[in-house]
């Protein structure tokens, strides 16, 4: 199993910027700048080959509480009681993790055959993301 840490608010993917005059779509800057840090991280995590087998992906993303809220609301949330459930959809912040994590943790994320995604509040921002093969499961 690997397990990578990535601290910080976890960006979520936003749409492409269509270029008309290369007639190329590329990342949003915040969007290059997250995956860049997830690349960055997971080397720190895994710096040998690139997994190509089928694998099983868990990613927990903690968001942080908002520091305007009430003490009771920011228990509620830190309980689990209170769930994040506005922006921020799941598919979108999983995307970028995967994106950044492809070509250093795996060969490509067509090896992905399982996924699990969660998000959580936390009072640290983060995104923990456990990557098994597949084999080491015993499935």
């Amino acid at each position: 199993m690997i397990k990578i840490v990535i601290l910080g608010e976890v960006q979520s993917q936003l749409r492409p910027i269509f270029n008309s005059v290369t007639k190329r779509a590329v990342d949003p800057p915040k969007c290059k700048a997250y995956k860049d840090k997830v690349a960055d991280t997971a080397k720190k995590y895994h710096g040998s080959e690139p997994l190509d087998e089928p694998l099983r992906v868990e990613i927990d993303v903690f968001m942080g509480v908002t520091a305007s809220w009430s003490k009771k609301k920011k228990e509620q949330a830190l309980s689990g009681v209170l769930m994040p459930t506005h922006k921020k959809d799941l598919d979108n912040l999983a995307k970028g993790i995967i994106d950044g994590c492809t070509g250093t943790v795996w060969k490509d994320d067509g090896c992905i055959v399982e996924l699990e995604i969660k998000k959580r509040y936390d009072k640290v921002p983060r995104a923990e993301v456990r990557v098994y093969t597949i084999g080491e499961m015993g499935n």
